[in-house]
């Protein structure tokens, strides 16, 4: 997933909807990550992303605040990756974005 994550922000692109429904494994095992109907192209002169997008649970600090770069993703895989060691628990609660702050 990590690969997929740094490939992605090699080219230039982030995804701002990491979340396990948007991870899949294929039957040999390899991990694909899916939906990037979020994903947004980084411009070479433009370094902050505003339009707050995705999936609350997953979304970091910053890209609430509508000032965040491709650095969001890794918050959000970071997220997937407590849920996993976790049973699924998330690491903040509530259902509102001022709960969560």
């Amino acid at each position: 997933m990590l690969s997929a994550i740094y490939y992605c922000h090699e080219k230039n692109i982030s995804h701002r909807d990491i979340k396990e429904d948007n991870i899949m494994v294929t039957k040999s095992g390899f991990v694909k990550l899916i939906d990037f109907g979020l994903a947004q192209p980084l411009k070479k002169n433009e370094h902050k992303m505003h339009r707050v997008c995705g999936t609350l649970h997953y979304m970091a600090p910053e890209l609430l605040e509508g000032q965040y770069t491709e650095k969001c993703d890794m918050w959000a895989i970071g997220v997937v990756l407590y849920r996993m060691l976790s049973e699924g628990q998330t690491p903040f609660h509530g259902l509102t974005e001022e709960a969560l702050e």
